[in-house]
Protein backbone atom coordinates (compact mmCIF):
# COMPACT_ATOMS: atom_id res chain seq x y z
CA UNK A 1 0.00 0.00 0.00
CA UNK A 2 1.53 3.33 -1.11
CA UNK A 3 0.54 6.43 0.84
CA UNK A 4 0.16 9.80 -0.94
CA UNK A 5 2.97 12.32 -0.84
CA UNK A 6 3.98 15.61 -2.48
CA UNK A 7 6.43 14.19 -5.02
CA UNK A 8 4.73 11.20 -6.61
CA UNK A 9 6.92 8.11 -6.29
CA UNK A 10 6.19 4.45 -5.65
CA UNK A 11 7.52 1.26 -4.10
CA UNK A 12 9.86 -1.52 -5.14
CA UNK A 13 10.17 -5.20 -4.33
CA UNK A 14 13.51 -6.89 -5.01
CA UNK A 15 13.20 -10.64 -5.33
CA UNK A 16 16.01 -12.95 -6.49
CA UNK A 17 17.86 -10.00 -8.02
CA UNK A 18 14.85 -8.83 -10.05
CA UNK A 19 13.55 -5.35 -9.14
CA UNK A 20 9.76 -4.92 -9.38
CA UNK A 21 8.64 -1.27 -9.18
CA UNK A 22 5.13 0.12 -8.80
CA UNK A 23 5.31 3.76 -9.95
CA UNK A 24 2.80 6.58 -10.30
CA UNK A 25 4.02 7.72 -13.73
CA UNK A 26 2.06 7.23 -16.98
CA UNK A 27 -1.19 6.51 -15.18
CA UNK A 28 0.44 3.95 -12.90
CA UNK A 29 3.30 1.76 -14.10
CA UNK A 30 4.60 -1.68 -13.16
CA UNK A 31 8.24 -2.03 -14.18
CA UNK A 32 10.70 -4.92 -14.02
CA UNK A 33 14.48 -4.43 -14.13
CA UNK A 34 17.44 -6.81 -13.94
CA UNK A 35 20.20 -6.55 -11.26
CA UNK A 36 22.14 -4.14 -13.50
CA UNK A 37 19.18 -1.73 -13.59
CA UNK A 38 18.27 -2.52 -17.20
CA UNK A 39 14.52 -2.38 -17.83
CA UNK A 40 13.17 -5.74 -18.97
CA UNK A 41 9.46 -4.98 -19.13
CA UNK A 42 6.99 -2.19 -18.42
CA UNK A 43 3.19 -2.05 -18.21
CA UNK A 44 1.74 1.47 -18.37
CA UNK A 45 -1.68 2.51 -17.17
CA UNK A 46 -2.26 -0.09 -14.46
CA UNK A 47 -4.25 2.58 -12.62
CA UNK A 48 -3.41 2.08 -8.93
CA UNK A 49 -4.45 4.62 -6.29
CA UNK A 50 -2.87 5.80 -3.00
CA UNK A 51 -3.98 3.75 0.02
CA UNK A 52 -5.19 0.97 -2.28
CA UNK A 53 -4.13 -2.47 -0.96
CA UNK A 54 -2.44 -4.48 -3.70
CA UNK A 55 -0.55 -7.75 -3.95
CA UNK A 56 2.88 -7.84 -5.61
CA UNK A 57 4.07 -11.35 -6.46
CA UNK A 58 7.35 -12.62 -7.88
CA UNK A 59 6.74 -16.14 -9.19
CA UNK A 60 9.90 -18.19 -9.69
CA UNK A 61 10.69 -21.60 -11.03
CA UNK A 62 13.99 -23.41 -11.47
CA UNK A 63 15.13 -21.36 -14.47
CA UNK A 64 12.60 -18.58 -14.91
CA UNK A 65 10.74 -15.86 -13.02
CA UNK A 66 7.78 -13.54 -13.63
CA UNK A 67 5.86 -10.90 -11.64
CA UNK A 68 2.20 -9.97 -11.24
CA UNK A 69 0.04 -7.36 -9.54
CA UNK A 70 -3.40 -8.14 -8.08
CA UNK A 71 -5.99 -6.23 -6.09
CA UNK A 72 -6.66 -7.14 -2.45
CA UNK A 73 -9.04 -10.02 -3.23
CA UNK A 74 -6.14 -12.05 -4.63
CA UNK A 75 -8.24 -13.01 -7.65
CA UNK A 76 -8.36 -9.93 -9.90
CA UNK A 77 -5.15 -9.50 -11.91
CA UNK A 78 -4.11 -5.92 -12.65
CA UNK A 79 -0.86 -6.69 -14.47
CA UNK A 80 1.17 -9.78 -15.37
CA UNK A 81 4.63 -9.95 -16.91
CA UNK A 82 5.98 -12.60 -19.28
CA UNK A 83 8.58 -15.10 -18.03
CA UNK A 84 12.23 -14.03 -17.73
CA UNK A 85 15.34 -16.18 -17.19
CA UNK A 86 16.47 -16.34 -13.57
CA UNK A 87 18.98 -13.45 -13.11
CA UNK A 88 21.19 -15.58 -10.87
CA UNK A 89 20.69 -18.72 -12.95
CA UNK A 90 18.83 -20.37 -10.07
CA UNK A 91 16.37 -19.29 -7.33
CA UNK A 92 17.78 -17.45 -4.31
CA UNK A 93 16.30 -16.36 -0.98
CA UNK A 94 16.89 -12.64 -1.57
CA UNK A 95 13.97 -10.34 -0.73
CA UNK A 96 13.90 -6.65 0.19
CA UNK A 97 11.51 -3.67 0.10
CA UNK A 98 12.09 -0.08 -1.00
CA UNK A 99 10.14 3.20 -1.17
CA UNK A 100 10.70 6.23 -3.41
CA UNK A 101 9.59 9.73 -2.30
CA UNK A 102 6.40 8.45 -0.63
CA UNK A 103 5.66 6.45 2.48
CA UNK A 104 4.24 2.93 2.17
CA UNK A 105 3.08 -0.06 4.18
CA UNK A 106 4.24 -3.63 3.56
CA UNK A 107 2.47 -6.58 5.15
CA UNK A 108 1.91 -10.36 4.91
CA UNK A 109 5.15 -11.05 3.02
CA UNK A 110 5.96 -14.73 2.70
CA UNK A 111 7.18 -17.49 0.42
CA UNK A 112 4.10 -19.49 -0.56
CA UNK A 113 3.64 -22.85 -2.36
CA UNK A 114 1.80 -21.36 -5.36
CA UNK A 115 0.83 -17.93 -6.71
CA UNK A 116 -2.61 -16.37 -6.56
CA UNK A 117 -2.93 -16.75 -10.33
CA UNK A 118 -1.20 -18.98 -12.87
CA UNK A 119 0.16 -17.43 -16.05
CA UNK A 120 -2.27 -16.89 -18.92
CA UNK A 121 -1.54 -15.22 -22.28
CA UNK A 122 -4.91 -13.42 -22.13
CA UNK A 123 -3.83 -11.28 -19.17
CA UNK A 124 -4.48 -7.52 -18.71
CA UNK A 125 -0.90 -6.51 -19.51
CA UNK A 126 -0.77 -8.47 -22.78
CA UNK A 127 -4.13 -7.01 -23.87
CA UNK A 128 -3.62 -3.40 -22.79
CA UNK A 129 -3.48 -0.65 -25.46
CA UNK A 130 -1.04 0.94 -25.96
CA UNK A 131 1.85 -1.25 -24.88
CA UNK A 132 5.16 0.30 -23.82
CA UNK A 133 7.09 1.26 -26.95
CA UNK A 134 4.03 0.84 -29.20
CA UNK A 135 3.72 3.83 -31.52
CA UNK A 136 0.76 2.46 -33.50
CA UNK A 137 -1.81 3.51 -30.89
CA UNK A 138 -2.27 6.51 -28.63
CA UNK A 139 -4.90 6.77 -25.87
CA UNK A 140 -6.14 10.08 -24.44
CA UNK A 141 -8.76 10.91 -21.82
CA UNK A 142 -8.06 8.42 -19.04
CA UNK A 143 -9.84 5.41 -20.55
CA UNK A 144 -8.77 1.78 -20.22
CA UNK A 145 -8.41 0.39 -23.74
CA UNK A 146 -7.61 -3.27 -24.36
CA UNK A 147 -7.81 -6.07 -26.89
CA UNK A 148 -10.54 -8.55 -26.05
CA UNK A 149 -8.22 -11.50 -26.82
CA UNK A 150 -4.65 -11.93 -27.99
CA UNK A 151 -5.75 -12.39 -31.61
CA UNK A 152 -6.23 -8.56 -31.57
CA UNK A 153 -9.41 -8.38 -33.62
CA UNK A 154 -11.68 -6.60 -31.13
CA UNK A 155 -11.02 -3.57 -28.92
CA UNK A 156 -12.77 -2.80 -25.62
CA UNK A 157 -12.96 0.33 -23.45
CA UNK A 158 -13.62 -0.91 -19.92
CA UNK A 159 -13.30 2.15 -17.65
CA UNK A 160 -16.13 4.54 -16.76
CA UNK A 161 -14.82 7.99 -17.77
CA UNK A 162 -16.48 11.09 -19.18
CA UNK A 163 -14.72 10.89 -22.53
CA UNK A 164 -11.79 8.93 -23.94
CA UNK A 165 -10.29 8.38 -27.39
CA UNK A 166 -8.01 5.72 -28.86
CA UNK A 167 -6.07 6.97 -31.90
CA UNK A 168 -4.63 4.68 -34.55
CA UNK A 169 -1.39 6.51 -35.37
CA UNK A 170 -0.09 4.04 -37.97
CA UNK A 171 -0.37 5.42 -41.49
CA UNK A 172 -3.37 4.32 -43.52
CA UNK A 173 -4.55 5.14 -47.03
CA UNK A 174 -6.44 8.43 -46.87
CA UNK A 175 -9.25 7.51 -49.28
CA UNK A 176 -11.60 4.56 -49.12
CA UNK A 177 -14.16 3.09 -46.74
CA UNK A 178 -13.47 2.71 -43.03
CA UNK A 179 -15.72 0.15 -41.37
CA UNK A 180 -16.18 -0.61 -37.68
CA UNK A 181 -18.62 -2.83 -35.83
CA UNK A 182 -19.58 -1.50 -32.41
CA UNK A 183 -21.45 -2.78 -29.37
CA UNK A 184 -22.44 -0.16 -26.78
CA UNK A 185 -23.23 -1.43 -23.30
CA UNK A 186 -26.47 -0.27 -21.75
CA UNK A 187 -25.84 2.97 -19.87
CA UNK A 188 -23.09 4.15 -22.20
CA UNK A 189 -23.91 7.64 -23.52
CA UNK A 190 -22.47 7.02 -26.95
CA UNK A 191 -19.56 5.85 -29.05
CA UNK A 192 -18.01 6.60 -32.39
CA UNK A 193 -15.01 6.68 -34.65
CA UNK A 194 -12.82 9.50 -35.93
CA UNK A 195 -11.52 9.56 -39.50
CA UNK A 196 -9.14 12.01 -41.19
CA UNK A 197 -8.00 13.04 -37.71
CA UNK A 198 -4.64 14.03 -36.22
CA UNK A 199 -2.53 12.66 -33.32
CA UNK A 200 -4.34 14.95 -30.86
CA UNK A 201 -7.83 14.00 -32.18
CA UNK A 202 -8.65 17.68 -32.77
CA UNK A 203 -9.52 17.62 -36.48
CA UNK A 204 -11.36 15.37 -38.93
CA UNK A 205 -14.81 13.81 -38.86
CA UNK A 206 -16.55 12.15 -35.94
CA UNK A 207 -19.14 9.47 -36.73
CA UNK A 208 -21.11 9.24 -33.49
CA UNK A 209 -23.91 7.02 -32.23
CA UNK A 210 -25.55 8.83 -29.32
CA UNK A 211 -28.85 9.41 -27.57
CA UNK A 212 -30.53 6.83 -25.36
CA UNK A 213 -30.44 3.05 -25.57
CA UNK A 214 -33.00 1.87 -28.14
CA UNK A 215 -33.76 5.43 -29.26
CA UNK A 216 -30.47 6.83 -30.51
CA UNK A 217 -29.25 8.91 -33.41
CA UNK A 218 -26.45 8.67 -35.94
CA UNK A 219 -24.57 11.98 -35.95
CA UNK A 220 -21.77 13.35 -38.07
CA UNK A 221 -19.52 16.10 -36.71
CA UNK A 222 -16.65 17.98 -38.25
CA UNK A 223 -13.96 18.70 -35.69
CA UNK A 224 -13.29 20.86 -33.84
CA UNK A 225 -16.87 20.05 -32.71
CA UNK A 226 -18.83 21.79 -35.41
CA UNK A 227 -22.01 20.00 -36.45
CA UNK A 228 -21.97 19.20 -40.16
CA UNK A 229 -25.10 17.06 -40.10
CA UNK A 230 -28.09 17.25 -37.77
CA UNK A 231 -28.85 14.17 -35.63
CA UNK A 232 -30.97 11.71 -37.56
CA UNK A 233 -33.03 8.84 -36.14
CA UNK A 234 -31.18 5.56 -36.45
CA UNK A 235 -33.70 2.76 -36.55
CA UNK A 236 -31.08 0.10 -35.82
CA UNK A 237 -30.01 1.46 -32.44
CA UNK A 238 -32.26 -0.96 -30.59
CA UNK A 239 -29.88 -3.72 -31.77
CA UNK A 240 -26.87 -3.83 -29.40
CA UNK A 241 -24.40 -4.45 -32.24
CA UNK A 242 -24.29 -2.11 -35.23
CA UNK A 243 -21.87 -1.59 -38.09
CA UNK A 244 -20.61 1.78 -39.31
CA UNK A 245 -19.06 2.85 -42.59
CA UNK A 246 -17.27 6.11 -43.29
CA UNK A 247 -16.26 6.72 -46.92
CA UNK A 248 -13.75 9.35 -48.05
CA UNK A 249 -13.47 10.17 -51.75
CA UNK A 250 -11.07 12.48 -53.59
CA UNK A 251 -9.87 13.87 -50.26
CA UNK A 252 -12.90 16.22 -50.17
CA UNK A 253 -16.13 14.20 -50.08
CA UNK A 254 -17.29 12.33 -47.00
CA UNK A 255 -20.31 10.24 -46.04
CA UNK A 256 -21.30 8.04 -43.12
CA UNK A 257 -23.91 5.33 -42.71
CA UNK A 258 -24.98 2.76 -40.13
CA UNK A 259 -26.07 -0.79 -40.88
CA UNK A 260 -27.72 -3.29 -38.57
CA UNK A 261 -25.67 -6.32 -37.56
CA UNK A 262 -28.20 -8.67 -35.92
CA UNK A 263 -26.43 -11.34 -33.85
CA UNK A 264 -23.10 -9.79 -34.78
CA UNK A 265 -23.32 -10.89 -38.45
CA UNK A 266 -21.91 -8.79 -41.23
CA UNK A 267 -24.41 -6.58 -43.11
Amino acid sequence: MVEPGPYGGGIALVADGLEVELLDEEGGTLRVSNPAGQELWRDMGVGWNPYEPLWLEAVQEAKRIRVQLLIADGETVVAMSPWFPQPAGKPTAELCFRTMQNTARFALWARVPKPFMEYTPNNPSALRIPQAGDTSWQAVGGGAWRWRTTDKREIQQIRSVERTTLIRTAKLTAEGTYRCRIRLNKGTCGGGMLVHTDPAAETGYLVWLGGTYGNGSLMLYRLPLKTSDQPRPASGTGIPTTCWEATVAQGRKFRARMLGCPNGKKP
